[in-house]
């Protein structure tokens, strides 16, 4: 096989993104070469009509069946919230609180068919990550529960609704990202639990998840010495052995997003797709195509020339992929934004939790809102509501304090609590921010909301109305509102 046919297959193995509404010119070519799939991401999504045009016009481009990706996991993962009539999704540690698969079901069934209206036929979800580690900085409310069987009994269910609706799923991040507190986005993380531990609570959900029929798995950036001591899961042989040998996963292992510093702060990119694919990686995620990533294909068709092993390795991936294209279907879904938008918030009433209700705020008091500033915290930062004018607040002052504040912000926010009768702290995973906590600890609190991790509960032992809305949303508020305000 010469190397211009090698390339043909191993541009089958790339699922690709580009930056902002217009296609570039490079992942236009790539497509026409035969790229397996294209990635969206919400700096590619701002008007519906506009962005479906743009899928179409790149199915045009293919002669193959193209993959057509995103990451809609719903509440801190939404890549259509740019969109100036999105659809607030619920997070999955919300959702799973309903601890009513009719809610979850119902919600899913929503998320998909809007992604089938915009042209999409692959969703990275469900997150089968147990999120054990409460420091955790990357999962958090990406997961259904700290809990592995209910982890393990949504997947399933949303499994089942993706496909019921033609969407193709990913189930994340194999073997387990849950159980650690650092953030492979930014570097190599390290996840060191006993094997025991492994199989017993953070792969759980990815068993269920393979009887359910999911259609892929996506490999963490994570390195597991009770696997392999020396490499990241989705560079290990051992442990994509394991998903294929011992769990019986016979679809497509894809890699999360080559480009994070878990693997681009150590490997080129060269390296890094030599050894992905060796191990048995059979799609490999590119944020973004540009020229280099012509290159890279380039070498890797000669490198595999060179290597009949490799090149092996490239054949079999391309008969994975093949597989899951057969299951693509064209189809044609009308999406009533309005109508759906009201659904979820009629089920998101029945995904939030009032812990303590010892009080409730007049719209006549004279209330201090602290809440984290959204700029910081990914897919709210587009959203521009006042908790004050959701609850008829009159007399109220709303500021955003850092997500981490420092002594000075923190000595200027207990000075002008002073002069408020009641004071409404919105905390974002105080767990993992010192200054959040030591933010708390000197304020007179009369409620608190937890818009992040339930975790942050423990600090505000003596506020006399607590609440948990798992995620930073307009109708978690709004839910707050009957037990909170008089």
């Amino acid at each position: 096989m010469d190397a211009h046919s090698i390339k043909k297959l191993l541009n089958n193995m790339f699922i690709a993104g580009f930056q902002g509404e217009n296609p570039s010119v490079e992942i236009q070519n790539a497509i026409k070469d035969g790229l397996g799939g294209v990635i969206f991401f919400s700096d590619n999504i701002w008007d519906r009509r506009k962005f479906r045009e743009t899928v179409d016009f790149l199915k045009s481009l293919s002669d193959d069946s193209l993959i057509l990706s995103i990451d809609q996991e719903g509440g801190l993962v939404e890549r259509t919230i740019n969109l100036e009539d999105k659809v607030d999704y619920i997070s999955p540690m919300g959702i799973a609180t309903s601890n009513d698969n009719s809610f979850l079901r119902s919600h899913y069934d929503i998320l998909s068919r809007e992604l089938l209206s915009l042209g999409i036929n692959m969703n990275f979800a469900p997150v089968c990550d147990v999120n054990t580690e409460e420091k955790n900085s990357v999962i958090g409310i990406r997961s259904f529960s700290q809990n592995p069987q209910t982890v393990s009994d949504c997947s399933g269910n949303v499994i089942e609704i993706f496909r019921s609706n033609s969407i193709l799923s990913s189930a994340k991040h194999f073997p387990g990202h849950g159980g650690s507190c650092d953030d492979s986005h930014k570097g190599m993380v390290v996840i060191d639990l006993d094997f025991d531990e492994l199989e017993r609570t953070h792969i759980a959900p990815f068993k269920e998840a393979i009887k359910h029929g999911v259609d892929a798995v996506m490999v963490a950036h994570a390195i597991y010495p009770a696997f392999d001591e020396k490499n990241p899961a989705s560079l290990s042989p051992v442990v994509i052995s394991y998903l294929r040998e011992k769990l019986g996963f016979d679809g497509v292992v894809v890699s999360d997003d080559m480009v994070m510093g878990a693997i681009a702060k150590y490997y080129s990119p060269e390296e890094s797709c030599i050894r992905a694919i060796d191990a048995g990686v059979n799609m490999l995620i590119f944020r973004n195509y540009t020229k280099n990533s012509e290159n890279l294909i380039d070498f890797l068709a000669k490198y595999a020339v060179e290597n009949p092993e490799f090149l092996e390795k490239i054949k079999f991936s391309n008969k994975k992929i093949q597989s899951l294209k057969s299951k693509i279907k064209e189809q044609d879904v009308k999406f009533d934004v309005k109508k759906e938008r009201e659904r979820v918030f009629e089920i998101s009433k029945k995904t939030f939790s009032v812990v303590r209700n010892n009080t409730h705020l007049s719209v006549a008091d004279r209330v201090l809102i602290l809440r984290p500033g959204r700029n910081d915290i990914h897919s709210y930062k587009t959203d521009k509501f006042l908790i004050s004018d959701l609850w008829g607040l009159k007399n109220s002052c709303e500021i955003e304090y850092s997500l981490n504040p420092e002594e000075e912000e923190i000595l200027s926010l207990y000075k002008l609590a002073e002069g408020y009768d009641r004071v409404v702290f919105v905390s974002y995973n105080a767990v993992l921010f010192e200054g959040q906590r030591r933010l708390i600890s000197g304020l007179k609190i009369d409620a608190a909301v937890c818009a992040g991790v339930p975790y942050d509960n423990k600090f505000f032992d003596k506020a006399p109305f607590l609440g948990d809305i798992f995620g930073y949303k307009e109708y978690g508020f709004l839910n707050l509102m009957d037990s909170l305000i008089n």
